[in-house]
């Protein structure tokens, strides 16, 4: 396929395992796409598991691409971090966003917090917060599940967020 070709259809071509191959393998592509197909699409692919993995490819290319996908992601992270296919398009995000960009990104989890934890797909991305971020910017989750921690303890996923509070604080 051509760069056009694939720039012309690129939700079809993301959404299957040969095109986001093709794509995530191209710099020149990603680049292209940046500037046209993806932008301002970014959530909407985060939920296809092979325009996720587009989207984690495009997060590690270069700092100015990754800064405009992160802010896409940030507008949209609760609903991508309870997505199969998004929580991992989030924990990408997390990794490579810079300190301002994951506080602004873990705001939107005020009040969200304990359902967060709870889900099978969330619990994921509050481990990677606890992972990659300092105390004091993690530190209205910690008091969000402070009210009930016996019952977070026994939680299947509630248990692995004690566990990273206790490796990373």
């Amino acid at each position: 396929a051509s760069p056009q070709e694939v720039l012309d259809n690129f939700e079809t071509f993301a959404r299957s395992p040969q095109g986001a191959h093709l794509i995530c393998e191209s710099p020149v592509l990603l680049r292209s796409i940046e500037q046209g197909s993806l932008r301002g699409r970014i959530a909407q692919v985060c939920r296809n598991e092979h325009g996720s993995a587009v989207v984690q490819a495009h997060l590690n290319t270069d700092r100015a691409m990754a800064s405009r996908a992160i802010e896409e992601i940030t507008h949209d992270v609760l609903d991508l971090s309870r997505d199969s296919n998004g929580c991992r398009a989030v924990q990408a995000a997390i990794d490579v966003a810079s300190v301002y960009q994951r506080k602004r990104m873990v705001q939107y989890f005020r009040g969200h917090v304990r359902s967060l934890v709870e889900h099978l797909h969330a619990n994921f991305v509050i481990q990677r917060c606890i992972e990659k971020m300092t105390l004091s910017d993690t530190e209205f989750m910690l008091q969000e599940l402070s009210h009930d921690s016996g019952s977070l303890a026994k939680h299947p996923y509630g248990c692995r967020i004690l566990q990273r509070l206790f490796e990373h604080f």
